[in-house]
């Protein structure tokens, strides 16, 4: 067998450097494109979770200020001796959430499961001041009126969260929506009311946190 120590032509050895290069270049260009997209979708994500987060404190926050304002109500009821549940009003209230939260795309079960949670937070509130204030009543001052001063505050504030409730809801929720609602509530229980307590918090948040 006769062996050739012949060498290629020059044109063919730079053609055959060029193609090399040519394809160390592209798997180059590819790691890059792969490194921008990743980066890409890392900033989106980011973006997306800020906002989602956002939403799930304008909820967080609308229920602590209408919790912050059960103590004053609480007050008044207890000045007047009224009763702390008042049912007519009570279903008065949900009829109205339910239908301003329907118009504005919320489904009426979640819409109704929401305001009675709110409901039930709020009386855990009064209930628990009623409870110390019969051991040690509280200092006597002026009350406000709460038909003409609490219930516009209250109805602004549920306002904040039917807004809140609704973008959510129209934004589509996230797979991490309960550690967001959750991070929410730590930070709105940092400076909330020592009257009003954290466990009430929670409670009215209940439906909001299980939403999927």
């Amino acid at each position: 067998m006769i062996q050739s120590n012949a060498k290629p032509p020059r044109g063919a050895m730079r053609y055959t450097v060029a193609i090399a290069a040519s394809a160390l270049a592209a798997c180059a260009i590819a790691g890059l494109s792969q490194q921008s997209v990743s980066a890409a979708v890392s900033r989106q994500a980011a973006v997306e979770h800020a906002v989602a987060s956002e939403r799930s404190e304008a909820i967080v926050t609308a229920s602590a200020s209408r919790l912050e304002l059960m103590p004053e109500v609480a007050y008044t009821k207890y000045r007047l001796n009224l009763p702390i549940e008042d049912p007519v009003r009570e279903k008065q209230a949900e009829s109205a959430f339910v239908d301003g939260a329907t118009a504005r795309g919320i489904d009426a079960e979640l819409a109704r499961n929401v305001i009675r949670d709110q409901m039930v937070a709020s009386k855990m509130v009064q209930y628990d001041l009623m409870s110390r204030w019969k051991v040690s009543p509280p200092p006597v001052r002026p009350y406000k009126d709460l038909a003409k001063e609490l219930r516009p505050e209250i109805d602004q504030a549920t306002q904040r969260l039917t807004a809140g409730l609704a973008d959510a809801v129209a934004a589509g929720i996230p797979a991490d929506w309960h550690q967001q609602v959750q991070r929410s509530i730590d930070i709105a229980a940092r400076t909330l009311d020592v009257a009003v307590g954290r466990a009430p918090l929670e409670r009215s948040l209940a439906s909001v946190e299980a939403m999927t």
